[in-house]
């Protein structure tokens, strides 16, 4: 197996490669299956093979690309740690449009709602018996 860099020892830079070179390296009969499924006779040669690639990506788009990501030599890893690093999925539905942090679950909603509009109400109720004094106040003063 080849080295996953190349190393440039004299300016002491380092070139990673490309997942199509990676692949074409470490998986020819893979690569040479994507390849050929888009009408491209693919290359013995390893280099030439990744360019073929990553040619079939551009014309193929994400169709391609996950036929790549199926072959690359690395997959299960990193599928793996894909899986440890999705967040955890709701208990609850969001089909109102709120998050899971509107700190709203349902069952309390209603209280408080109720709890609002006996608020609502008392205070419509002694506004109103002010506006009726009030009324009967100016009616007396004409």
């Amino acid at each position: 197996m080849r080295s996953l860099f190349f190393l440039n020892l004299k300016s002491g830079n380092v070139k990673g490669i490309s997942i199509y070179e990676y692949t074409a390296f470490n998986d020819r009969y893979g690569a040479s299956d994507i390849v050929r499924s888009y009408g491209v006779q693919p290359s013995n040669n390893p280099l030439e093979l990744s360019q073929q690639l990553a040619f079939c990506v551009s014309k193929g788009g994400k169709e391609a690309l996950d036929k790549v990501a199926k072959i690359h030599p690395d997959f299960n890893l990193i599928k793996s740690k894909v899986k440890e690093s999705e967040p955890e999925k709701p208990t609850h539905s969001n089909a109102c449009g709120c998050n899971s942090f509107s700190g709203v679950d349902g069952q309390n909603a209603k209280a408080e709602v109720k709890s609002r509009l006996t608020d609502k109400t008392e205070l419509l109720i002694t506004g109103g018996i002010v506006l009726i004094g009030l009324a009967m106040v100016l009616k007396l003063m004409k």
